[in-house]
């Protein structure tokens, strides 16, 4: 029963969530949620930009962890690695971007650097924990190898980032975040990867202006950074 009255009162708050919105009340506040690489490599650095040049829009950002939830309007416009196949949500491709295996800076001070794929079996690794991994998108390790010895999990690729850069194991990162510091690519012609990064945002907000200008402001300067997201 306590199931069932959540439920109805998550629908109550979606229900006047559309009908605010649709009305105009709250008119210039956007909810934004990405996933904690390109929230924190990019987001943050540019949608402050966005409250200075759009007087009256006010920005909420937080954290998409998990599956966003469009539908519940936990967030207004998400940021997403997955495609969705289905539900009235209007999609615009972001970018691609690229992923290399990394080494922190000393990693490799005591030891031989490995020469081909089977050399890794030797190394740990960090990586995601299986049962919080949100999509097979980021299941990286073991599209190297199966039996990798992963020795660090973290939820997060900030977490990740911090683990490999303190030389704590190899790791597989956005190559977005590890340009310009002192990370160390490894076997970067054999082990790459590309993932995809969507915008998503409900069918009945297309006419919003709001969230046209969000949108539009996020796409434009993601689309300005392209060769960032990119290995070379």
């Amino acid at each position: 029963m306590l199931q069932k009255a959540m439920e109805m009162e998550n629908s109550a708050i979606d229900i006047s969530s559309r009908i605010s919105r649709l009305e105009g009340k709250n008119r210039g506040r956007v909810r934004v949620g990405a996933p904690d690489g390109f929230g924190n490599a990019v987001l943050s650095h540019i949608l402050p930009e966005l409250v200075k040049t759009h007087p009256g829009t006010e920005i909420e950002f937080v954290p998409v962890p998990a599956a966003h939830k469009l539908w519940r309007r936990d967030v207004d416009i998400a940021v997403s690695l997955d495609r969705p196949m289905a539900g009235r949500v209007i999609m615009r491709k972001l970018t691609d971007y690229d992923l290399l295996l990394y080494a922190g800076p000393d990693f490799f001070t005591d030891q031989t650097s490995p020469t081909c794929r089977e050399d890794l079996k030797e190394f740990p690794f960090i990586g995601y924990i299986d049962e919080l991994l949100y999509t097979p998108e980021l299941d990286f390790n073991r599209g190297i190898l199966s039996d990798l010895n992963v020795v660090y999990r973290a939820a997060t690729v900030k977490a990740q980032f911090d683990a490999v850069r303190n030389n704590a194991g190899l790791g597989v990162l956005p190559c977005f975040m590890a340009r310009d510091t002192d990370l160390v690519p490894i076997l970067p012609d054999e082990i790459n990867f590309t993932r995809t990064y969507w915008l998503l945002y409900p069918e009945e907000y297309r006419l919003l202006p709001q969230i046209q200008a969000v949108s539009r402001f996020i796409h434009k300067r993601t689309n300005d950074m392209g060769a960032v997201f990119r290995s070379q």
